[in-house]
């Protein structure tokens, strides 16, 4: 890991307190982790308290980063454009209605999902059972 921390002295304070300062902190892998953890050991400038700061934080972040990579890969968004696509298959109805539906099947994600599984006929069908809602 670089040297993205600074650590700067409480000049004049009564506690021997540090406070640290991250600058472009990028989460790093586990074996990266313990890599840079052996160096910072090394290093005489940080205190012990510090550099398990430092650790753990790099730990927590690590975590966020995977957790947030988990729930994208579980989203199942559909692409905006492809839904529009989908929605202007279906003809017979005023543009406007459309412009609804495709609002309403954005917003409703499993309702999409459902209205791009039907064929053509089937999505006509199922705008004429919504359209009281539209």
């Amino acid at each position: 890991m670089s040297e993205n921390h600074s650590i700067e002295e409480n000049a004049g304070s009564d506690s021997d307190s540090n406070s640290v300062v991250f600058d472009d902190y990028q989460p790093i892998s586990a074996s990266e982790s313990d890599a840079d953890s052996e160096k910072q050991e090394d290093n005489g400038d940080l205190s012990p308290d510090t550099i398990r700061m430092i650790d753990a934080m790099e730990k927590v972040a690590n975590g966020i980063n995977k957790m947030a990579t988990a729930i994208e890969s579980l989203s199942n968004h559909i692409p905006i454009a492809e839904l529009r696509a989908a929605v202007k298959e279906v003809d017979g109805y005023e543009p406007e209605l459309l412009m609804r539906v495709l609002e309403y099947l954005n917003r409703h994600t499993k309702e999409a999902q459902l209205f791009m599984f039907y064929e053509v006929e089937e999505r006509k069908i199922y705008i004429n059972r919504k359209m009281a809602r539209f």
